[in-house]
């Protein structure tokens, strides 16, 4: 037996709380007489080496769970910068694949808002917008190129061209103009030359 048994002799029980043990050790206590000598003292001194031990105890379990108190705030401060940094990460990462893809539209041609704003499509996968965006580009393409045909073409002089040419001013060509009217329509210079 422990000494905690005979002390307690009936009320002690196997798997006692603090609070029981404690509430056994006073009605013990209550049941002695002053003048019972050393069991009496070994009691109280029990009792006091018991109070002791639980409140040192308390003492710990409250600094506990302060410390973990700060360990979880720590962790979440931690986790937070953590998050941040994540964040600014995809940021980053978004904003240099936004920039490449708009450099290489740029090489391609696309104005800059249709190539901002193809290069954003791409980065969020949105093919519809990239679709609309390059039928865009190649109408815009297609303009310039009509443009630049239109401007490289002559402008026809005078009786030089088509079915408005008169009898006289077929007369009034030069061999050389004669010629580029045969080359372009054979069938008007036959009609005007047999007139």
């Amino acid at each position: 037996m422990s000494y905690l048994q005979d002390l307690l002799k009936e009320s002690y029980k196997d798997g006692m709380s603090e609070d029981e043990i404690s509430e056994a050790l006073e009605k013990a206590l209550a049941g002695k007489d002053d003048k019972s000598g050393t069991d009496d003292k070994e009691l109280r001194k029990l009792k006091s080496a018991f109070d002791k031990a639980s409140a040192e105890a308390s003492r710990y379990k409250k600094q506990l769970e302060e410390k973990m108190t700060a360990d979880e705030k720590a962790e979440a401060d931690r986790k937070e910068m953590l998050d941040k940094l994540v964040a600014d990460n995809e940021a980053m990462k978004k904003k240099i694949a936004i920039t490449e893809n708009k450099a290489q539209l740029l090489a391609l041609g696309y104005p800059e808002d249709l190539a901002a704003s193809t290069a954003e499509a791409m980065f969020k996968g949105d093919t519809e917008t990239i679709f609309k965006n390059q039928k865009a580009v190649f109408d815009l393409k297609e303009k310039s190129i009509r443009a630049d045909v239109l401007k490289g073409t002559p402008v026809p002089r005078p009786g030089s061209g088509g079915t408005d040419i008169t009898k006289a001013q077929f007369d009034a060509m030069s061999t050389y103009e004669l010629m580029e009217l045969y080359q372009r329509d054979p069938e008007l210079y036959e009609k005007l030359s047999n007139m």
